[in-house]
């Protein structure tokens, strides 16, 4: 995984533009379009679970966000990540992978 833009994400926060949380082949997959430092990225949750998002509307500001691997701890790969908004807990989740495009 590209931890990169997770940097930046921390260092700056991020607007989210898009989210959206679809079913394919019966895997939840949540899809989030960010603008970071003038970039948009695409970012890919598949087999999320436990998804909570809380008070906001689009665009939404994120100002920490956190990618936790729980891979080394986990016996489910559905939660072999956990991504949350560690500063305002807006939007909190767990998922098998991660993608960045």
């Amino acid at each position: 995984m590209n931890y990169e833009i997770f940097d930046k994400i921390n260092a700056h926060g991020i607007k989210v533009e898009e989210l959206k949380l679809n079913i394919t082949d019966m895997v939840p997959v949540l899809y989030l379009r960010v603008l970071v430092d003038n970039c948009i990225y695409h970012l890919e949750f598949t087999n999320v679970s436990g998804v909570n998002i809380r008070d906001f509307s689009l665009p939404f500001q994120v100002q920490g966000f956190e990618i936790m691997n729980n891979k080394s701890r986990s016996w489910d790969k559905a939660l072999t990540y956990r991504i949350h908004d560690y500063e305002d807990q807006k939007i909190d989740f767990y998922c098998e992978n991660v993608t960045i495009k």
